[in-house]
């Protein structure tokens, strides 16, 4: 009878150590928390999206748009008004304007 009991209690204890590695694997980062900055966020996207300015300048241009629509994003999902939710893309370092004139048609028949 003790055997049993033992063995259950070794089971169990395994079973709650699998659970908590599983719980840090599935974290991603070893149970740290990662806060990145906007600008690392940024870095990150453009390497991501093989982002290449031709200067600082035209770089931090198009960090302040990405960041305009980081933040767009960001306020349509939590007000939570949609069944659907935006996310950063690949166009993420564009205006709207911009984005339709490169590929949206001008030549439109109705």
């Amino acid at each position: 009878m003790a055997a049993i009991i033992r063995n259950s209690v070794l089971l169990a204890s395994l079973l709650l150590l699998l659970l908590a590695a599983a719980a840090v694997w599935t974290s991603g980062d070893g149970g740290a928390s990662e806060e990145l900055t906007v600008e690392e966020e940024f870095e990150r996207w453009m390497v991501l999206h093989e982002r290449k300015y031709e200067d600082e300048s035209e770089k931090e241009k198009r960090f302040e748009i990405y960041k305009k629509n980081k933040e767009y994003v960001e306020s349509f999902n939590r007000a939570g008004n949609h069944t659907y939710t935006l996310g950063i893309n690949g166009f993420s370092d564009m205006t709207n304007e911009e984005f339709a004139d490169k590929y949206l048609s001008k030549n439109v028949c109705f």
